[in-house]
Order: structure tokens, then C-alpha cells, then sequence
């Protein structure tokens, strides 16, 4: 439900900026850009089965949605003016961390290769897709690390304030496998080794809103 508010609610901002903007040129006349975004996302974890090889069953399988804040980094290159491509670092903050308390802490982190690409030279409305690799971080006690392969794919719009400077509200859908994880442990006496934990086919699947600041930098091209 969360979801379709949000998805709802961010298209219907974008389409109405874009409606009073829409005299704007495309921004990527430089060949360099770096953005900073950060804005609300609701994201979905899940996992197929957690086993107990400890007592020998397996235990319930598991979903958790939650609302959250986003934040991430962009930059790259521009390509003919219509096409920019970059590497971006984002993620989402499920727990705070504490420097004084080192079992807090929980996020799902993404770096990715992204491409924007504009359809029209004449409006800044550009399409992003990526790919790359999704980190879950988890530091409470018996809690385990795991990583996989993600992708995204969203749109923005993007509108000038300076003649650098850009402001684009972003629509994303990411979505990914985040592997599977065991905590193994040796029975000293035996030597034998059992899994005392055991998480397979951990998922991830987000949609997000942001607001991204880009700034375009170097020599104008000439057009």
C-alpha cells in the first residue's frame, strides 16, 4: 500500500514540474557531472528459509517492509549530449549505527554502473537503468553479512538553477539478490563443523523518491 501512495504520489510531482519546465534545454552540455540525491524509499526484505542445523529444523521463512531514508552518490561522463553514464553509490538506512556501540547498525547498499539516457534534446527528462551489486549489513550480535547482484531502472527530470547546477526529482524501482549466509562454528571436542545459521535466497526490492542536486563541470561542448 505504501508503495502505490508513493509511486502515486512522485510521478504526479515529477509530471507537474516537468509540465511548468518544459521550455528547458538539456542540461549535458559538459562533459562531467557529479550529483548527490537523498529523498524516502519503501523497501522489502525477504529470504526463502532460515535452517538450524544446530537442532536440525528448518525455521519460518521471512518478509519485512519498511520506510526509510535514501541517499546516494553519482558521477560520470556525458555521451553526445543525450547519453551520461556513471558509477553510483547509494543505500538505504534501515538502523543508525553507533560509534560507541558496535551491534547496531543495519542498511542494504548498492554500487552500480547507471546510464541516464534523454529521449528529446529539447527537455530534460531523462530514464536511468543500472547494475551492480547490493550489500545487506546487519552488525547485531549473531546477524550475518551477504551481498548479490541488483539492477534499477527509474526516470527523472531535471530543471537548472545555474547555468552547472541542476535539481531533478528521481522515480527508482531497484530490486536484487543479496546471496546467502551461513555462521559456521567447530565443536572442539569432535572437531566436527555445523552451520549453526543458515539464510538462503536473501532478496531485496525497493521503490524510491529522491531529490538530486547534479553539477556539470568542464569545457562546453560545442554544439
Amino acid at each position: 500500500m505504501y508503495r502505490k501512495h508513493l509511486l502515486i504520489c512522485s510521478t504526479i510531482i515529477i509530471l507537474l514540474l516537468a509540465d511548468r519546465l518544459n521550455a528547458q534545454d538539456n542540461p549535458n552540455n559538459r562533459p562531467w557531472w557529479f550529483g548527490f540525491e537523498m529523498g524516502i524509499g519503501q523497501l522489502r526484505l525477504a529470504r526463502n528459509q532460515t535452517y538450524n542445523d544446530w537442532i536440525g529444523i528448518p525455521l519460518d521463512q521471512f518478509e519485512r517492509n519498511k520506510t526509510t531514508f535514501v541517499m546516494g552518490f553519482t558521477g560520470g561522463c556525458t555521451l553526445y549530449g543525450r547519453t551520461r553514464i556513471g558509477l553510483e553509490l547509494s543505500g538505504w538506512l534501515l538502523e543508525g549505527g553507533n560509534l560507541h556501540d558496535a551491534t547496531v547498525g543495519e542498511g542494504v547498499s548498492n554500487l552500480s554502473f547507471v546510464v541516464d539516457a534523454f529521449p528529446s534534446s529539447k527537455a530534460p527528462l531523462f530514464f536511468r537503468g543500472g547494475m551492480g551489486i547490493a550489500f545487506y549489513e546487519n552488525n547485531h550480535l549473531g546477524q550475518l553479512n551477504s551481498s548479490g547482484f541488483s539492477w534499477n531502472a527509474g526516470f527523472g527530470y531535471e530543471f537548472r538553477l545555474r547555468e552547472k547546477l541542476g535539481l531533478a526529482p528521481v522515480l527508482r524501482y531497484s530490486s536484487g539478490s543479496l546471496g546467502d549466509a551461513q555462521n559456521n562454528v567447530t565443536v572442539l571436542s569432535t572437531g566436527e563443523r555445523y552451520s549453526v545459521i543458515r539464510e538462503t535466497g536473501r532478496r531485496y526490492s525497493g521503490i524510491e523518491f529522491k531529490i538530486a542536486i547534479i553539477y556539470h563541470f568542464g569545457k562546453p561542448k560545442v554544439r
